[in-house]
């Protein structure tokens, strides 16, 4: 019972520590990946955004526009050209309301079919807002990880890989334990490749300008 509990105990130290370290990879720099001129690449981004909606909205207006009802003056159909003058009372000797010309009548008309446009428009800026803001907060965030980090990352993830190699050759027949030990190759060498560090077996190479700090674990 006690020897299950230990398990179960360390178990549970692994995992906090596993969140731990997570929670801080969160924050290196890798985004954008491979970009070093972060803030750059942000403008282009939002530069990106900011067309993409201008040009969806603008079809979406124009698609409207092209469905929206003919202009009417009194019930009767307009045609290029013409111009409606509206009296009060719906008499041509009642007091004169307005004048408008077919053009004028047209958007009038078009205006009340445009609510799934007005609709589409709040969702899609709201969309690209907060894709830009969520873009700026985690520029705001990223930093380079310190050299006790990655050596953090480093143990945490070579201790990980140790325990799965053992399943493997435990039972070769284990794929799930084979299928996770690849996943997390991919997720050091991703990693390390956004982050400027490497894994050597028990060492870990930094990248630093001018150098190559190598780490010991």
């Amino acid at each position: 019972m006690k020897e299950q509990r230990g398990r179960l105990d360390r178990f549970g130290s692994t995992m906090n520590a596993r969140a731990d370290v997570a929670q801080k990879v969160a924050g290196w720099a890798t985004w954008p990946a491979g970009v070093t001129g972060g803030w750059a690449y942000l403008l282009k981004f939002t530069a990106g955004a900011v067309v993409f909606c201008a040009v969806v909205l603008g079809g979406v207006w124009w698609l409207a526009a092209k469905m929206a009802p003919d202009a009417k003056c009194e019930g009767r159909a307009m045609s290029p050209g013409d111009v409606c003058e509206y009296h009060r009372g719906g008499s041509q000797y009642g007091t004169l309301e307005y004048t408008k010309t077919y053009d004028q009548m047209v958007a009038d008309a078009a205006n009340p079919s445009h609510p799934v446009a007005w609709t589409v428009t709040v969702i899609v800026v709201v969309l690209a807002l907060a894709l830009i803001v969520a873009a700026v907060v985690r520029q705001l965030r990223r930093r380079n990880p310190t050299i006790e980090e990655v050596g953090e990352f480093a143990r945490l993830r070579n201790a990980e890989r140790a325990a799965l190699v053992a399943a493997v050759e435990a039972d070769r027949a284990d794929t799930d334990a084979a299928q996770r030990l690849a996943a997390l190759d991919r997720e050091v060498d991703l990693i390390g490749s956004r982050n400027g560090f490497r894994m050597d077996g028990t060492a870990v190479l930094i990248e630093q300008p001018g150098a190559v700090i190598r780490l010991d674990l």
